[in-house]
């Protein structure tokens, strides 16, 4: 019975760890520190986003990994400069970012993350006045209206979000699937999101309680039976 106890402690404790998607108020979105990690897929971000820029998706994503700035923020900074995309002054422009001309909109998000992530998201940056979005403004805009806007935009795609992330099962959004007997010290070893699962009875004879493990890449387990994903 301990170790059942134990075993759903650590579970909640690993579940509120790992939670990869989140949504925000708009106050909750001014005050959040641009450092942090989104964790929604391109397919979630997409669908809090509208026209254009929700077929760049991915590239918020793949800039918040590549430059550690938030995807949410970067798309709402993007939807609030060029009006979701439409309005560029300059050719693929959609940040209004220093009059310049990009060869595509992706270049353009790349090079706009890592500026952020350098000038107004490093201590050391020369417009850095703080990590949220009201630290940003003292050089980025400068008006209060800026940050109720934008801190806006974030929160209704971050619920957009949040509300297509929980439409995918987590096997959807992962690459592989692992199923083992429940011992807290194999949870343990593993840097994945472990939740309970129905134990397969063509696999597993055994009765102890299964737990469906859902990681990130897929691993070599030999001690472990692998479902690959259809």
């Amino acid at each position: 019975m301990k170790k059942i106890v134990s075993a759903f402690l650590f579970l909640i404790i690993v579940t509120a760890f790992y939670e990869i998607s989140f949504a925000m108020t708009a106050e909750e979105a001014a005050s959040l520190d641009l450092n942090t990690i989104s964790g929604f897929s391109a397919e979630e971000l997409a669908a809090g986003l509208k026209g254009e820029l929700a077929n760049l998706a991915e590239d918020f994503v793949l800039a918040e990994q590549e430059c550690g700035v938030n995807a949410v923020f970067l798309a709402a900074l993007a939807a609030h400069e060029s009006g979701w995309g439409k309005h560029c002054f300059k050719p693929n422009n959609i940040f209004g970012w220093s009059g310049k001309s990009f060869d595509s909109k992706s270049e353009c998000i790349a090079f706009v993350a890592s500026r952020i992530a350098e000038k107004y998201l490093s201590e050391d940056g020369r417009c850095f006045h703080g990590k949220n979005l009201y630290g940003v403004n003292v050089s980025y805009n400068g008006s209060k209206q800026w940050v109720n806007a934008v801190a806006g935009i974030m929160a209704k795609i971050s619920q957009k979000a949040e509300e297509a992330a929980n439409l995918f099962p987590a096997e959807e959004r992962f690459d592989s699937v692992y199923l083992y007997p429940c011992e807290t010290e194999d949870i343990k070893e593993k840097s994945c999101f472990a939740e309970p699962a129905k134990q397969p009875e063509e696999e597993f004879s055994s009765s102890e309680t299964l737990w469906k493990c859902f990681c990130g890449s897929i691993q070599e387990n030999t001690a472990n039976s692998q479902y690959d994903l259809p």
